[in-house]
């Protein structure tokens, strides 16, 4: 899905790498530092959901990248109960990832 949305963005597919093995964003950022200093990349099209690119781009760019964010998703107008719950607990999740990130020092 995350290579497909780089491809959307122009980037070739010998030019895309994934990583899967990370269990928090935070890993996933080091692992893929770790993954592309052979080719002495400084810059990642970071694909990801639009509510995790707030916790997500920080990282990155503390690993030592420029970033360039392209959300996944977005986020649409909330008209059914369903939809503004299901809009509330990304957001909540967000947020919360956030601040555990922020007061852990890793942003």
């Amino acid at each position: 899905m995350r290579a497909e949305q780089a491809r959307l963005h122009g980037i070739p597919s010998t030019a895309i790498l994934t990583e899967a093995r990370a269990n928090t964003t935070r890993e996933e950022a080091l692992r893929v530092k770790a993954l592309l200093q052979s080719r002495g990349a400084r810059s990642v099209l970071l694909v990801t959901n639009a509510g995790h690119l707030t916790r997500a781009c920080p990282l990155f760019e503390r690993a030592g990248f420029e970033v360039h964010a392209a959300p996944s998703d977005t986020f649409v107008e909330a008209d059914a109960p369903e939809s503004r719950l299901a809009l509330m607990r990304v957001l909540i999740k967000e947020s919360l990832g956030w601040l555990y990130y922020r007061i852990a020092g890793y942003i």
